[in-house]
Protein backbone atom coordinates (compact mmCIF):
# COMPACT_ATOMS: atom_id res chain seq x y z
CA UNK A 1 0.00 0.00 0.00
CA UNK A 2 1.45 3.16 -0.80
CA UNK A 3 2.16 5.82 1.87
CA UNK A 4 1.20 9.00 0.51
CA UNK A 5 2.33 12.47 1.63
CA UNK A 6 0.62 16.32 1.52
CA UNK A 7 2.34 18.94 0.57
CA UNK A 8 0.42 22.35 1.47
CA UNK A 9 1.64 25.89 0.56
CA UNK A 10 -0.90 28.66 2.37
CA UNK A 11 0.15 31.75 0.79
CA UNK A 12 -1.52 34.83 0.64
CA UNK A 13 -3.77 34.55 -2.27
CA UNK A 14 -4.38 30.68 -2.08
CA UNK A 15 -3.60 27.54 0.01
CA UNK A 16 -2.37 24.93 -2.28
CA UNK A 17 -2.46 21.36 -1.52
CA UNK A 18 -0.54 18.45 -3.62
CA UNK A 19 -0.47 14.58 -2.83
CA UNK A 20 2.66 12.46 -3.56
CA UNK A 21 3.67 9.16 -2.95
CA UNK A 22 6.08 9.06 -0.78
CA UNK A 23 8.12 6.43 -2.89
CA UNK A 24 7.82 7.18 -6.38
CA UNK A 25 7.21 11.30 -5.39
CA UNK A 26 4.73 11.25 -8.20
CA UNK A 27 1.61 13.77 -7.93
CA UNK A 28 -1.71 11.94 -7.31
CA UNK A 29 -3.95 14.98 -6.73
CA UNK A 30 -4.23 18.59 -6.14
CA UNK A 31 -6.31 20.68 -3.75
CA UNK A 32 -7.31 24.66 -3.35
CA UNK A 33 -8.72 26.71 -1.04
CA UNK A 34 -8.77 30.68 -0.27
CA UNK A 35 -6.05 32.66 1.45
CA UNK A 36 -3.66 30.58 4.21
CA UNK A 37 -1.99 33.48 5.22
CA UNK A 38 -2.38 33.61 9.07
CA UNK A 39 -0.56 36.66 9.86
CA UNK A 40 -3.12 38.69 7.54
CA UNK A 41 -5.85 37.03 8.25
CA UNK A 42 -5.33 34.23 11.05
CA UNK A 43 -9.55 32.90 11.51
CA UNK A 44 -9.71 32.50 7.51
CA UNK A 45 -6.27 30.83 7.10
CA UNK A 46 -6.51 27.83 9.28
CA UNK A 47 -9.74 27.88 7.88
CA UNK A 48 -8.64 27.06 4.43
CA UNK A 49 -5.65 24.95 5.42
CA UNK A 50 -7.58 23.01 7.54
CA UNK A 51 -9.93 22.52 4.14
CA UNK A 52 -7.26 21.64 2.00
CA UNK A 53 -6.50 19.21 4.52
CA UNK A 54 -9.80 17.42 4.43
CA UNK A 55 -10.34 17.43 1.10
CA UNK A 56 -6.75 15.08 0.98
CA UNK A 57 -7.73 13.13 3.24
CA UNK A 58 -11.14 12.19 1.76
CA UNK A 59 -9.16 11.75 -1.44
CA UNK A 60 -6.78 9.20 0.20
CA UNK A 61 -9.49 7.13 1.53
CA UNK A 62 -11.43 7.08 -1.06
CA UNK A 63 -9.00 5.57 -3.04
CA UNK A 64 -7.51 3.15 -0.42
CA UNK A 65 -4.34 4.52 0.37
CA UNK A 66 -2.31 5.78 4.10
CA UNK A 67 -1.33 9.60 4.57
CA UNK A 68 2.10 9.50 6.40
CA UNK A 69 2.80 13.05 6.59
CA UNK A 70 0.96 16.30 6.34
CA UNK A 71 3.31 19.13 5.69
CA UNK A 72 2.36 22.79 5.59
CA UNK A 73 4.22 25.78 4.82
CA UNK A 74 2.95 28.91 6.37
CA UNK A 75 4.01 32.45 6.64
CA UNK A 76 5.52 32.76 9.79
CA UNK A 77 3.85 29.05 10.95
CA UNK A 78 6.97 27.77 12.77
CA UNK A 79 6.97 30.01 14.83
CA UNK A 80 3.59 30.37 16.19
CA UNK A 81 1.39 28.86 19.07
CA UNK A 82 -1.45 28.53 16.85
CA UNK A 83 0.45 26.71 14.54
CA UNK A 84 1.59 24.19 17.16
CA UNK A 85 -2.05 23.89 18.71
CA UNK A 86 -3.12 23.16 14.62
CA UNK A 87 -0.69 20.77 14.29
CA UNK A 88 -1.42 18.69 17.39
CA UNK A 89 -5.46 18.91 16.56
CA UNK A 90 -5.20 17.60 13.50
CA UNK A 91 -1.85 14.50 14.01
CA UNK A 92 -4.50 13.52 16.80
CA UNK A 93 -7.15 13.29 14.29
CA UNK A 94 -6.21 11.99 11.51
CA UNK A 95 -3.32 9.86 12.93
CA UNK A 96 -0.27 11.28 10.87
CA UNK A 97 2.62 12.97 11.50
CA UNK A 98 1.90 17.01 11.00
CA UNK A 99 4.87 19.45 10.11
CA UNK A 100 4.20 23.13 9.81
CA UNK A 101 7.21 25.01 8.32
CA UNK A 102 7.87 28.40 7.59
CA UNK A 103 6.84 29.14 3.95
CA UNK A 104 10.12 29.86 2.82
CA UNK A 105 11.44 26.89 4.17
CA UNK A 106 8.97 24.57 2.22
CA UNK A 107 10.10 26.72 -1.08
CA UNK A 108 13.87 25.78 -0.02
CA UNK A 109 13.20 22.40 0.17
CA UNK A 110 11.70 22.65 -2.86
CA UNK A 111 14.53 23.86 -5.00
CA UNK A 112 17.27 22.23 -2.97
CA UNK A 113 16.12 19.11 -1.17
CA UNK A 114 18.69 18.61 1.17
CA UNK A 115 21.43 20.38 -0.50
CA UNK A 116 22.94 23.43 0.71
CA UNK A 117 22.16 26.15 -1.74
CA UNK A 118 20.69 29.83 -1.11
CA UNK A 119 17.58 30.67 -1.97
CA UNK A 120 15.85 34.17 -2.66
CA UNK A 121 12.77 35.26 -2.46
CA UNK A 122 11.81 38.40 -3.72
CA UNK A 123 7.64 38.67 -3.56
CA UNK A 124 5.68 41.02 -1.72
CA UNK A 125 8.45 40.54 0.82
CA UNK A 126 11.99 39.57 0.68
CA UNK A 127 14.52 36.79 2.45
CA UNK A 128 16.87 35.06 1.26
CA UNK A 129 17.77 31.40 3.41
CA UNK A 130 20.03 28.60 3.28
CA UNK A 131 20.88 25.66 5.71
CA UNK A 132 23.84 24.65 7.22
CA UNK A 133 24.00 20.58 8.67
CA UNK A 134 20.24 21.43 10.12
CA UNK A 135 20.04 24.84 11.15
CA UNK A 136 18.21 27.48 8.98
CA UNK A 137 19.62 30.86 8.55
CA UNK A 138 18.05 33.33 6.93
CA UNK A 139 18.72 37.23 5.72
CA UNK A 140 16.42 39.87 5.74
CA UNK A 141 12.46 38.34 6.44
CA UNK A 142 12.09 41.45 8.80
CA UNK A 143 8.85 42.84 7.04
CA UNK A 144 8.19 45.95 5.54
CA UNK A 145 8.89 48.15 8.47
CA UNK A 146 11.68 46.74 9.04
CA UNK A 147 13.30 45.80 6.17
CA UNK A 148 11.93 43.96 2.64
CA UNK A 149 14.57 45.72 0.35
CA UNK A 150 14.27 44.83 -3.06
CA UNK A 151 10.66 43.59 -2.52
CA UNK A 152 7.84 44.90 -4.08
CA UNK A 153 6.42 46.89 -1.19
CA UNK A 154 10.06 48.41 -1.35
CA UNK A 155 10.09 48.58 -5.19
CA UNK A 156 6.44 50.82 -4.91
CA UNK A 157 7.44 52.83 -1.58
CA UNK A 158 10.55 53.82 -3.29
CA UNK A 159 8.13 55.08 -6.49
CA UNK A 160 6.09 57.17 -3.87
CA UNK A 161 9.29 58.03 -2.07
CA UNK A 162 10.23 59.63 -5.32
CA UNK A 163 6.70 61.39 -5.95
CA UNK A 164 7.28 62.63 -2.54
CA UNK A 165 10.63 64.50 -3.33
CA UNK A 166 9.15 66.09 -6.64
CA UNK A 167 6.00 67.38 -5.25
CA UNK A 168 8.31 69.25 -2.34
CA UNK A 169 10.23 70.59 -5.66
CA UNK A 170 6.88 71.91 -6.81
CA UNK A 171 7.22 69.66 -10.33
CA UNK A 172 6.65 66.50 -11.39
CA UNK A 173 8.26 63.84 -13.49
CA UNK A 174 6.43 61.54 -16.39
CA UNK A 175 7.26 58.56 -13.96
CA UNK A 176 5.75 60.59 -10.97
CA UNK A 177 2.74 61.94 -12.84
CA UNK A 178 1.93 57.93 -14.07
CA UNK A 179 2.33 56.40 -10.27
CA UNK A 180 0.24 59.54 -9.18
CA UNK A 181 -2.39 58.48 -11.71
CA UNK A 182 -2.58 54.93 -10.53
CA UNK A 183 -3.39 55.74 -7.30
CA UNK A 184 -6.50 56.99 -7.16
CA UNK A 185 -8.28 61.01 -7.66
CA UNK A 186 -8.86 63.26 -4.87
CA UNK A 187 -8.65 66.75 -4.76
CA UNK A 188 -4.77 67.39 -4.35
CA UNK A 189 -1.60 65.31 -5.05
CA UNK A 190 -0.64 65.35 -1.46
CA UNK A 191 -4.01 64.03 -0.04
CA UNK A 192 -3.77 61.05 -2.83
CA UNK A 193 -0.70 59.87 -1.79
CA UNK A 194 -1.06 60.29 1.71
CA UNK A 195 -4.71 58.18 1.60
CA UNK A 196 -2.65 55.66 -0.25
CA UNK A 197 -0.14 55.09 2.13
CA UNK A 198 -1.88 55.20 5.21
CA UNK A 199 -5.23 53.27 4.27
CA UNK A 200 -3.95 50.82 2.05
CA UNK A 201 -2.36 47.40 3.51
CA UNK A 202 0.48 45.92 2.55
CA UNK A 203 0.17 44.18 -0.48
CA UNK A 204 -2.26 46.85 -2.00
CA UNK A 205 1.07 48.98 -2.04
CA UNK A 206 3.23 46.31 -3.18
CA UNK A 207 0.98 46.30 -6.34
CA UNK A 208 2.11 49.59 -7.24
CA UNK A 209 5.30 47.72 -8.28
CA UNK A 210 3.95 46.55 -11.18
CA UNK A 211 3.43 49.85 -12.58
CA UNK A 212 6.73 50.25 -11.61
CA UNK A 213 7.93 47.74 -13.43
CA UNK A 214 5.87 48.65 -16.99
CA UNK A 215 7.93 51.77 -16.37
CA UNK A 216 10.93 50.14 -16.36
CA UNK A 217 9.62 47.70 -19.58
CA UNK A 218 9.42 50.93 -21.41
CA UNK A 219 12.37 52.50 -20.89
CA UNK A 220 11.77 55.07 -18.06
CA UNK A 221 15.36 56.11 -16.24
CA UNK A 222 13.64 56.70 -13.03
CA UNK A 223 11.80 53.31 -13.06
CA UNK A 224 15.46 51.25 -14.16
CA UNK A 225 17.19 53.35 -11.11
CA UNK A 226 14.69 51.79 -8.33
CA UNK A 227 14.68 48.57 -10.23
CA UNK A 228 18.61 48.26 -10.31
CA UNK A 229 18.80 48.85 -6.31
CA UNK A 230 16.03 46.57 -5.60
CA UNK A 231 18.08 43.70 -7.19
CA UNK A 232 21.62 44.90 -5.95
CA UNK A 233 19.80 45.18 -2.56
CA UNK A 234 18.41 41.13 -3.23
CA UNK A 235 21.87 40.01 -4.53
CA UNK A 236 24.10 41.41 -1.29
CA UNK A 237 21.45 39.51 1.04
CA UNK A 238 22.23 36.58 -0.80
CA UNK A 239 25.62 36.82 -0.58
CA UNK A 240 25.68 37.29 3.45
CA UNK A 241 23.83 34.35 3.25
CA UNK A 242 25.89 31.87 1.21
CA UNK A 243 28.75 33.34 3.42
CA UNK A 244 27.64 31.48 6.26
CA UNK A 245 27.96 28.19 4.55
CA UNK A 246 30.43 26.37 3.38
CA UNK A 247 29.51 24.51 -0.16
CA UNK A 248 33.13 26.00 -1.49
CA UNK A 249 34.03 26.39 -5.01
CA UNK A 250 30.32 26.24 -6.29
CA UNK A 251 27.36 28.88 -5.33
CA UNK A 252 24.39 27.61 -6.04
CA UNK A 253 21.13 30.19 -5.98
CA UNK A 254 17.53 29.87 -6.33
CA UNK A 255 15.51 32.70 -7.27
CA UNK A 256 11.36 32.92 -6.57
CA UNK A 257 8.79 35.43 -5.81
CA UNK A 258 7.11 37.86 -8.58
CA UNK A 259 10.21 40.39 -8.32
CA UNK A 260 12.83 37.87 -8.65
CA UNK A 261 11.17 35.80 -11.88
CA UNK A 262 8.98 38.45 -13.61
CA UNK A 263 10.54 41.72 -13.72
CA UNK A 264 14.08 41.34 -16.25
CA UNK A 265 15.35 44.40 -15.00
CA UNK A 266 15.69 43.39 -11.09
CA UNK A 267 16.80 39.65 -12.24
CA UNK A 268 19.59 40.97 -14.33
CA UNK A 269 21.08 43.48 -11.89
CA UNK A 270 20.65 40.85 -9.06
CA UNK A 271 22.76 37.80 -11.16
CA UNK A 272 25.34 40.66 -12.26
CA UNK A 273 26.27 41.74 -8.68
CA UNK A 274 26.39 38.37 -7.55
CA UNK A 275 29.19 37.68 -10.19
CA UNK A 276 30.49 40.50 -9.55
CA UNK A 277 30.90 39.71 -5.28
CA UNK A 278 31.63 36.31 -5.74
CA UNK A 279 35.02 36.07 -7.51
CA UNK A 280 35.71 32.96 -5.50
CA UNK A 281 32.97 31.15 -6.86
CA UNK A 282 32.16 28.84 -9.32
CA UNK A 283 28.73 30.70 -10.04
CA UNK A 284 25.82 28.86 -10.82
CA UNK A 285 22.54 30.19 -10.70
CA UNK A 286 19.58 26.86 -10.19
CA UNK A 287 16.57 28.05 -11.84
CA UNK A 288 13.47 27.43 -9.20
CA UNK A 289 10.84 25.20 -10.44
CA UNK A 290 7.57 26.86 -12.19
CA UNK A 291 5.47 24.61 -10.51
CA UNK A 292 4.24 24.46 -6.63
CA UNK A 293 6.36 24.47 -3.78
CA UNK A 294 4.31 21.47 -2.50
CA UNK A 295 7.04 19.18 -3.68
CA UNK A 296 9.37 20.57 -0.91
CA UNK A 297 7.51 18.49 1.32
CA UNK A 298 8.84 15.44 0.36
CA UNK A 299 12.22 16.49 1.53
CA UNK A 300 10.78 17.88 4.81
CA UNK A 301 10.20 14.38 6.40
Amino acid sequence: MSLVVLGIDAGGTKTEGVLYDALSKNEINRFLAGPGNPIVRKKEAWQNIEHVICQGIQHVNLVGLTMKHIVCGVAGGNASEESSNFARKTKEKYHCSVIILNDAQLAYYADFGQKEGVLTIGGTGSISMTRRGGDWISVGGWGHLLGDEGSAYWIAMEALRKVMKELDQGQLSRFSQIIVDEIGSVESIEKRVKQFVYTSDKSDIASLAVTVGELMEEGNMEAIGIGVTAGYFLAEQTIQCASQITNAGKLFVSKRGSVLKKNETVSKAFDFRIQQKVSLYQFDMITSTEGSCCIGALYAI
